[in-house]
């Protein structure tokens, strides 16, 4: 893509730190780090014994590998397994907020120093789902995909410069502002398993998930993806701001706090 910013591989690189055999972040498994934290779901992992009892409630079960919500099983109560399956995990559904009918969850960008420095990007991408939300049972998988727009045919997401005043963006800030250092507190000694040398001029960049749930626009931690991911129909500018802003980071430039927020792992 057009724009100036930093990017490479290690063929060009004049230093280049590879993800240790154990430091794969972006898989599932390690969200098993935050049982128990606030800011995440109720969720069981492979083989840890199921919830009884919970029959009125919802329960998505998803595989480790799987992105973007697909190939989620929605189950009722009543029907979990006993056990997980190997390589999924079992989530209670958190009752979402919803936008003009439609459920959402929201991507933020962040460029994080292995040392723990982190960069927030304040430009929220907000996901829309094309469908209608279904309250109750029966419900369709489809409402709770948030695939490319070529995928499902919705332009409906959008950036926050794209559409401000739709969602209270100065409360979001403020909850990811003390919730992304509690989570990097979480994954960086497991991104950086295995490296012991040069952690100071090493950055990773990221698209944190979360969920605005219905109880007090409370922001739920889903996951992150160690590549933030874009399409092309929501134009390229915000992309390349983004990584002009980390490209400062990185170099050490004084802080653009119009468009960052920075804090850092205690």
């Amino acid at each position: 893509m057009p724009g100036r910013y930093v990017t490479g591989n290690k063929d060009f690189s004049d230093l280049f730190i590879e993800y240790s055999s154990e430091g794969d972040i972006h898989n599932k498994k390690f969200l098993q780090n935050f049982t128990g934290d606030s800011f995440f779901p109720e969720t069981y992992f492979e083989l840890e014994t199921t919830p009884v009892g919970r029959n009125s409630e919802t329960f998505f079960l998803k595989n480790y590998r799987s992105d973007n919500s697909e190939d989620i099983i929605i189950l009722n109560g009543s029907q979990l397994p006993p056990l997980v399956p190997k390589s999924h995990l079992l989530q209670l559904e958190i009752l979402p907020k919803l936008y003009r009918g439609k459920k959402f969850d929201i991507r933020v960008y962040v460029c994080v120093s292995r040392t723990g420095a982190i960069m927030i990007y304040k430009n929220i991408f907000y996901r829309i789902n094309p469908n209608l939300y279904q309250e109750g049972e029966h419900k369709d998988p489809e409402q709770y995909q948030f695939t490319t727009p070529m995928a499902t045919g919705g332009t409906g997401s959008f950036f926050q410069k794209t559409r401000p005043g739709q969602f209270p963006i100065s409360d979001y800030l403020a909850q990811l502002e003390i919730i992304i250092p509690k989570i990097y507190k979480r994954l960086s000694p497991l991104a950086n398993r295995g490296i012991a040398e040069d952690l100071d001029s090493s950055f990773m960049i990221g698209g944190l998930d979360f969920i605005p749930s219905r109880e007090g626009d409370k922001l739920v931690f889903l996951e992150v993806n160690v590549t933030p991911g874009w399409h092309i129909n929501y134009g390229l500018k915000y992309y390349q701001e983004f990584y002009q802003l980390s490209t400062e980071f990185i170099l050490g430039h004084d802080r653009n706090s119009d468009e960052c927020l920075y804090a850092q792992v205690s």
